[in-house]
């Protein structure tokens, strides 16, 4: 401990070691004055504090800090806990963590960072004139019905939230069942397809050129009627989003691979989506005020 001026006063100190002299716990509390406390590392550690400390804290168990300030009968502040300036939680702000600023805007970085689902049902889409999927209903439920022997797309836009991280996962899967299981050794291989392109304010809107297709293959499971009208989900399609920022648009054909360019697609009955599902990478709450 390095004090500053006005020297710490009085500094209580306490460890407590298990039955093999191990430290299990430790407290360091500060009456008053002010003090500035370099790394401690501990199984659980409580700090109290009761003026302004500055401080790194380390520890393999739990870490409490608790701001009492030492009024009557130890009244409890209006605040039970404040940081002022930048906050760091997770590796010290290397590589994973979350930072608040001092603003209070929250960013999360590495794998403090989410994943936000995005849920198209299938009365969202665009059915195009040409070879768009039947429109079915399964219990009042609307389905998207793709046909074995023709490609059949659907068409959605999506614009990136401001919660988007730059350059971030998207990523695209179908849920979809079949009526009725295939056979043991029957054609089971169903291929989805996405093609796509980022559209930026600004740019002359265009989906005829310059677009991405990726595609996903997954066999539907065999035995009737115990697997009939079994949900499956596809794989993640995962887009190329070099360049993509928040407020983009991300215009969308999402379509069954019917004539198998991407892979073998040879279940011989129509594949009916009951959901798209969208997943893009977050790394904060929105746009900062």
């Amino acid at each position: 401990m390095v004090p500053r001026t006005p020297a710490v006063r009085c500094v209580y100190f306490e460890t407590n070691y298990d039955s093999g002299g191990t430290p299990i716990r430790a407290r360091l509390e500060s009456k008053q004055g002010l003090a500035q406390v370099g790394t401690f590392t501990a199984h659980d550690l409580d700090i109290v504090t009761n003026s302004t400390n500055i401080m790194t804290v380390s520890a393999t168990g739990y870490v409490r800090v608790i701001n009492r300030l030492m009024v009557g009968a130890d009244a409890a502040p209006d605040v039970p806990f404040e940081v002022t300036g930048i906050s760091r939680f997770g590796d010290g702000g290397t590589t994973n963590y979350s930072q608040f600023a001092a603003d209070g805007e929250l960013t999360l970085a590495g794998t403090a960072r989410v994943l936000i689902s995005v849920d198209l049902e299938p009365l969202l889409a665009t059915r195009p004139s040409a070879n768009p999927p039947g429109e079915g209903t399964e219990d009042s439920f609307t389905t998207h019905d793709f046909n074995p022997s023709t490609e059949e797309s659907v068409f959605f836009h999506l614009e990136l939230p401001h919660n988007y991280a730059d350059a971030g996962t998207v990523h695209v899967h179908f849920d979809f069942f079949v009526d009725t299981a295939p056979g043991a050794g029957d054609p089971n291989w169903i291929m989805w397809g996405v093609e796509y392109k980022k559209q930026s304010i600004g740019d002359n809107f265009d989906f005829s050129a310059s677009t991405t297709t990726a595609y996903t293959q997954i066999s539907v499971t065999s035995g009737s009627p115990a697997n009939d009208k079994k949900v499956h989900q596809s794989s993640e399609v995962n887009l190329t989003t070099t360049g993509f920022v928040a407020g983009d648009y991300i215009l969308l054909r999402l379509f069954r691979d019917a004539d198998g360019t991407g892979g073998t697609d040879d279940f011989p009955s129509d594949a009916r989506v009951i959901d798209y599902h969208i997943e893009y990478l977050s790394d904060k709450l929105g746009e900062a005020t």
